[in-house]
C-alpha cells in the first residue's frame, strides 16, 4: 500500500492553525504525507522554511488576502470542502478544535435547543441539561458565541452551516480535540455523528515526550511573544 496523503484546510486564525498543525504532525508520525492549506493572509506570516518533513504548506485566496475582519469573515468552508471531496470521491471529516462537550452544545443549539440556551444565557437561571451530556451546564459552560453578549453575530450562521453540512452526510465524522478517558460518554452522545477523540492536540514535549524536539506548534502568524518582553 502506498503512502497515505491527507489534505487539511485550516481557518486562518491562530487558535485553529495550532491544533490543525499538531494533528498534521500526528499523521506524519504514522507515515502519512500532509498538505496543509491556509489562506494567503495567514500563510504570509507563517515560517518560510519547511515546518517539518512530510508537510507541504499551500496558500489559497479566500478574498481577504490583506487580513481578515472578524465581523464579516465567518466562512467555515465546510460545505465547499464536502462538495469537493464528494466530486473527487474522497473521504472527509471535520476537525473540531475544541472538546466534544462544546461540539454537543453547538449541535443541540442548532437542533431544537437554541431557545433553551438563549433563554438561559439571558436569564441566568438554573443550570440546563442537554441530551447526552453527563453534566448540567452553567453559563460558564456555554460557548461565548452562543451567549447574548456575543458581538460577532455573523459567525452564528457559519456554525449553523457546519452543522447542516454534517446532517446532510450519511455517516458524518468529527475529529474532536479530546480523548476517551476524559469524555467517553460525551463522545457517544449523538447517534447521528461519529465523534472520535484525537486529542489533546498539544506538542509532544508537553504531553507524552515521545518527541522532545516537538516543543512548539511552529505555525505562529502573530508577533513572536519574546519580542514584547523587555
Amino acid at each position: 500500500m502506498g503512502q497515505h496523503h491527507f489534505l487539511i484546510i485550516s481557518h486562518p486564525l491562530q487558535g485553529h492553525i495550532n491544533p490543525a498543525l499538531q494533528f498534521a504532525k500526528r499523521l506524519i508520525r504514522i507515515g502519512a504525507h500532509v498538505t496543509f492549506v491556509v489562506s494567503v493572509s495567514a500563510h504570509r506570516h507563517m515560517p518560510k522554511g519547511p515546518i517539518l518533513p512530510g508537510l507541504t504548506l499551500v496558500p489559497f485566496s479566500d478574498g481577504y488576502d490583506d487580513g481578515i475582519n472578524l465581523e464579516d469573515h465567518a466562512q467555515h468552508y465546510l460545505s465547499e470542502i464536502k462538495q469537493l471531496a464528494r466530486s473527487l470521491q474522497l473521504s472527509f471529516a471535520l476537525l473540531w478544535i475544541q472538546s466534544a462537550t462544546v461540539f454537543i452544545i453547538y449541535h443541540h443549539y442548532f437542533d431544537g435547543y437554541g431557545d433553551v440556551v438563549e433563554n438561559y444565557s439571558n436569564e441566568g437561571s438554573n443550570p440546563i441539561e442537554l441530551p447526552g451530556l453527563p453534566m448540567l451546564l452553567s453559563s460558564h459552560d456555554i460557548p461565548s458565541f452562543l451567549l447574548s453578549s456575543n458581538i460577532y453575530d455573523s459567525w452564528i450562521p457559519a456554525f449553523q452551516e457546519d452543522m447542516e453540512a454534517l446532517r446532510q452526510e450519511t455517516n458524518p465524522k468529527v475529529l474532536a480535540n479530546t480523548f476517551n478517558a476524559l469524555e467517553a460518554e460525551t463522545l457517544r452522545a449523538v447517534d447521528k455523528v461519529k465523534l472520535i477523540g484525537i486529542g489533546p492536540l498539544v506538542p509532544s514535549a508537553f504531553l507524552d515526550a515521545n518527541d522532545p524536539s516537538d516543543s512548539s506548534f511552529r505555525g505562529d502568524i502573530s508577533q513572536d511573544p519574546s519580542d514584547c518582553i523587555d
